[in-house]
């Protein structure tokens, strides 16, 4: 398998970071024992020939052998049926590329067939998706679609598939879905038959009957069933495929305004962010086909009753704000609004479209975050009552959210009036509790039940589920000891005993000061430049290029007899902490992390010397790279690294070493 890999000329090849020499290493790591390296190799396969769903002169070349990894039944069989489905759907300037690659993806087309009698839903369901992609074929896997659709009586999830996927094969072959349109229709499952008639109408067009249209609006009233279904679209597939709102874009307006009401309705419901976005995307293109940047809204009475309705309907979707993106896909959708410069509860500031957007329509709508932060400024500003009517507004809008309870309570016994509190903390702390019923270790709940019972000043209940929230999270320590929920019991010694640091440092006297100061010249074994090496690739897979650019500085430097004076091989500046990894001059192999910038006086360096590989620590300070926090909790990350070290070192701004104890 793959012995054909190193024989491309991947350095003549392009992708999103520049030669695509490192493509052979990535695909490699597909294959092997590793579970971190197959997982590196998928992150770093996404991030270069399919980045962001642009593809490059690289990507083609990379199809032939991931079907072979496909053919071989490979360890990441589901992952490259996904990562199929991007590639094929990916999106390049240059036509060349979108040809070729069309071309590679179907010489898999008997592999991908195989997996349609798997005995994993999952890829059975990748499998249909890959090959509604196919531009010829389609009688041949039509049939195998309808076969499928027959015969598996019990797999509901698989035959809502077909039904969606026959549209996007059949899209402009209405002769072939004839054949089979009786029978899919006939399907008595709404969960079905929804994802049917999307098909019928990607197949249809304009031209669907009147009774399927009726019957679309009332399954399209089920808010629920249309959502279930956009969960297994875009269930492992980030929208490698087409929202399923595109699935309208061929009806007409008339059409559109009979379905528009419960279309929004689904908007409001929605919950994910990508989606929202998407479904925003596609009631954009339906309804503005005639504005655009250059031919923009310019006053609201230019809107037609379906255009009102969908930005209206916007205004009342959070999901749809979920991403800064909307701003710029309704401005080139016309509807330049501009924003509103809104006050967060820290102090910031941040820009409201939807605010901007509200404004522009001359409409007033009520959005809880919003809300929220107004209560938090009120609060900061010790305006209690103020603060707790705008909780109280919170509750009247959605009586099943917890915190608002909470927060109204923690007013009311700011204000002194614990009787009144008891109310709002008894009921925020009964939704905690049906939360939990459904994810009893979710450690945030956890947390902040024992708040709510602090403030009731019920020390045994705060106590025991901050203890299981410690339990399942050690950060919750910290996160206890600066809450002010738990302020009635700062002094307690069981609550100082909880919450107490487990990590405490004594001072290091292993390494002399001599040795500090004059490094021994160190030559280093093959062994040792492989395993540097192997670090290097490890930061690459991460985007990391600057340690791919030490990499080569350490070995022509090795080549050339030059002293790397200190002895560091790997090294990564990032915005908020530098990473690197080398030998100290007692010739101990360590990870050194340095949070916080290099030249801050409060900026904290640890030194982890490891026993065997660094391959646990680096991946561990790797994963906690993004922790914006990552000064205020580095217990927390010594805590899961440090059974992997021989010994754990603090270096001080002064240069003195603590270890831990």
């Amino acid at each position: 398998m793959l012995e054909n890999l190193d024989n491309v000329d991947w350095k003549n090849l392009s992708h999103a970071y520049g030669e695509a020499d490192d493509i052979p290493e990535l695909i490699k790591d597909l294959i092997s024992k590793n579970s971190a390296d197959r997982d590196n190799a998928l992150w770093g396969l996404y991030g270069t020939i399919w980045h962001q769903g642009t593809i490059y002169s690289a990507t083609s070349y990379s199809i032939p052998f991931l079907i072979e990894i496909l053919e071989n039944n490979g360890p990441v069989t589901l992952e490259l049926l996904i990562f199929l489905n991007h590639l094929v759907t990916g999106y390049s300037k240059n036509k060349d590329f979108l040809v070729t690659i069309k071309s590679e993806f179907e010489k898999g087309f008997k592999t991908y067939v195989k997996f349609l009698n798997s005995k994993k839903l999952d890829e059975q369901i990748f499998a249909v998706y890959l090959l509604s992609c196919f531009e010829n074929k389609k009688n041949e896997i039509t049939e195998l679609y309808i076969k499928l659709f027959e015969d598996d009586k019990e797999r509901k999830l698989l035959k809502a598939v077909i039904g969606l996927c026959i549209g996007l094969l059949l899209q402009n072959n209405l002769e072939i879905y004839k054949k089979f349109e009786d029978l899919l229709l006939a399907n008595n499952d709404n969960f079905i038959k929804l994802a049917v008639l999307l098909g019928y109408i990607k197949v249809y067009k304009d031209k669907i009957s009147e009774k399927n249209l009726n019957g679309l609006k009332r399954l399209l009233n089920n808010w629920n069933l249309f959502l279930d279904l956009q969960k297994l679209n875009t269930r492992g597939s980030e929208m490698a495929h087409e929202n399923l709102f595109d699935y309208f874009k061929e009806l007409n307006l008339n059409q559109l305004e009979l379905l528009i009401d419960s279309l929004i309705e689904i908007l409001k419901k929605e919950e994910d962010g990508n989606n929202g976005l998407n479904m925003a995307n596609a009631l954009l293109s339906f309804a503005f086909k005639e504005y655009n940047e250059k031919n923009p809204v310019v006053l609201v009475k230019e809107l037609n009753n379906l255009q009102k309705k969908i930005l209206v309907g916007f205004i009342n979707s959070p999901a749809v704000w979920h991403y800064a993106n909307i701003s710029g896909d309704l401005r080139r959708a016309g509807i330049n609004c501009g924003f509103k410069v809104v006050e967060s509860a820290s102090g910031d500031s941040y820009l409201s479209y939807r605010r901007g957007l509200a404004n522009f329509l001359k409409m007033d709508y009520f959005d809880p975050e919003e809300v929220f932060n107004e209560a938090l400024i009120c609060k900061n500003n010790k305006e209690y009552e103020k603060a707790f009517n705008k909780f109280k507004r919170l509750i009247s809008h959605n009586d099943r959210i917890p915190e608002y309870f909470h927060c109204a309570g923690h007013m009311k016994i700011l204000q002194n009036n614990r009787e009144e509190a008891k109310t709002y903390l008894k009921k925020a702390i009964e939704l905690y509790l049906e939360l939990l019923e459904k994810n009893p270790n979710h450690a945030k709940t956890l947390f902040w039940v024992a708040a709510a019972y602090s403030l009731l000043q019920d020390k045994k209940h705060s106590f025991k589920f901050l203890k299981k929230a410690i339990n399942i999270d050690e950060k919750y320590k910290k996160e206890a000891a600066n809450e002010e929920d738990f302020e009635e019991y700062y002094e307690d010694p069981d609550f100082i005993k909880l919450t107490k640091e487990i990590i405490k440092f004594r001072k290091f006297e292993k390494f002399s000061t001599d040795v500090e100061k004059s490094p021994s010249i160190k030559k280093y074994t093959e062994k040792e430049i492989e395993d540097i090496n192997y670090f290097s690739e490890l930061l690459d897979k991460a985007k990391w290029q600057e340690a791919r650019n030490w990499n080569i500085f350490f070995k022509n430097s090795i080549n050339s007899g030059i002293n790397v004076e200190p002895p560091v091989f790997g090294r990564y500046f990032g915005e908020k902490s530098n990473l690197e990894i080398g030998l100290h001059y007692e010739e101990k192999w360590y990870v050194r992390l340095l949070i916080g910038l290099k030249d801050l006086t409060d900026a904290l360096i640890l030194r982890f010397y490891y026993r065997d590989m660094f391959d646990e620590i680096l991946d561990t300070i790797l994963d906690k790279q993004d922790i914006l926090d990552l000064q205020n909790y580095y217990d927390e990350l010594v805590l899961y690294i440090k059974e992997s070290c021989e010994f754990v070192l603090i270096e001080k701004q002064d240069g003195t070493l603590l270890e831990i104890e």
